[in-house]
């Protein structure tokens, strides 16, 4: 009959938690799926140094996960008909770091028409981890490391030594990043992220505005900074002062005093 072979609108996951670690795949879409008339998809991308590692030559480009997310979308238009899904009604949803990637790609030439409206859940392409400011600080100092960038040399030097190195070389690696703070992540490269967000998205004809939106957030923000005994007894006033001002002082840069009494 004509509802079975009405295509089904098709809702992309994007997983968050952070750009070093995750993946799609831990996601069962099928529960959802089975509780709705809709065709579920969840997605792998790189992350990390593999995912995210900028250029040393000034170019800035890194945003290889965001692009393996564009990939992705563009396999969903050529192949979702397949799986009775409408590539003509593609939504994605997203939390935390997932949001910030969506985001990020409502403003993006590059997904252009590969989807249409999105979901973002307590992250934007506005929050204060969502760029990798640092990039280039911590990429040279991660070829350091691995003993890639012992003596002045060329880019493509330094990218030659370090794809000679293994993936459990590379991986070993561990950064010492303030907490709240962005090593590897998403970079303002003038081509998947053509410019400054804020300012993007304040431009009344931007690609952002386009697209139509659902904002929220969820019941417990930030869950993974707290243990179970925690979650079961609270935590008590000298520790959660710990924790705000921790915040405060990594992701702020003025009046830190009264944004902490606040």
């Amino acid at each position: 009959n004509n509802k079975r072979l009405a295509r089904f609108p098709v809702l992309v996951f994007i997983h968050g938690e952070s750009y070093d670690w995750n993946a799609g795949s831990v996601y069962d879409g099928s529960i959802l799926a089975s509780h709705t008339n809709i065709v579920v998809v969840t997605i792998n991308f790189r992350l990390g140094v593999l995912g995210f590692f900028p250029s040393l030559g000034g170019t800035a480009r890194g945003n290889f996960g965001l692009m393996d997310q564009v990939a992705a979308l563009h396999w969903i238009q050529e192949n979702i008909r397949e799986f009775n899904g409408d590539e003509r009604n593609v939504t994605m949803i997203g939390y935390g770091h997932g949001a910030a990637c969506i985001n990020f790609l409502m403003l993006s030439p590059m997904a252009r028409g590969l989807f249409h409206r999105a979901i973002m859940i307590s992250g934007s392409a506005l929050s204060p981890w969502a760029i990798a400011s640092d990039a280039i600080f911590h990429a040279k100092n991660f070829a350091k490391i691995l003993g890639c960038l012992e003596n002045p040399r060329m880019e493509k030097d330094v990218l030659e030594c370090l794809r000679h190195k293994t993936v459990q070389d590379i991986l070993s690696i561990d950064l010492k990043i303030p907490t709240h703070l962005t090593a590897f992540g998403p970079i303002i490269d003038g081509i998947v992220i053509p410019n400054d967000p804020q300012m993007l998205m304040s431009k009344s004809n931007s690609l952002f505005s386009s697209y139509e939106l659902l904002f929220g957030i969820v019941k417990a923000e930030s869950y993974n900074l707290f243990s179970m005994y925690d979650e079961q007894y609270g935590i008590d006033l000298s520790r959660r002062d710990r924790l705000l001002r921790t915040l405060i002082r990594n992701l702020f840069n003025y009046h830190l005093q009264v944004s902490f009494i606040s």
